[in-house]
C-alpha cells in the first residue's frame, strides 16, 4: 500500500486531537477500506476530507474581511470620493462600484 500525495498531505496538515492513536485507526480504516493499492483521499475519512474545506473558508472569511477594511479606509481618507479611492486602490471606478456591491458595501 502507498499514500496519493494529496491524502498524506492531510494526513500531516490534521492536529490529530486523538494523538497517536486517532492517525493508526485512520490509516487501518484507510486501508481496509481502500479500492486499490493507493489510499487516496477518498479513501479518508469525512473529518480529514473536510479539512481542506473549513480551512478554505475560514481564509475567504478573512479575506473578505481584509478587503473590505482596506476599502474602508481608502474611501476615509478619501472623504468618500469613490474615483480617488479607485485611483488609490489602483482599480477602476467600476471595478470599485462591482466590489462595493459584492462585499455589500453599497
Amino acid at each position: 500500500m502507498r499514500f496519493a500525495r494529496e491524502a498524506l498531505e492531510r494526513l500531516r496538515s490534521y492536529p490529530w486531537p486523538g494523538n497517536v492513536r486517532e492517525l493508526d485507526n485512520e490509516i487501518e480504516r484507510a486501508v481496509a477500506l481502500a479500492y486499490s493499492d493507493t489510499i487516496t483521499l477518498a479513501d479518508l475519512s469525512d473529518p480529514l476530507q473536510q479539512q481542506n474545506a473549513l480551512a478554505a473558508a475560514g481564509a475567504r472569511s478573512l479575506l473578505k474581511d481584509s478587503e473590505k477594511q482596506l476599502i474602508e479606509q481608502a474611501l476615509h481618507d478619501s472623504k468618500g470620493n469613490k474615483t480617488l479611492t479607485a485611483q488609490r486602490l489602483g482599480m477602476s471606478r467600476e471595478g470599485l462600484r462591482k466590489k462595493l456591491k459584492r462585499l455589500g458595501m453599497e
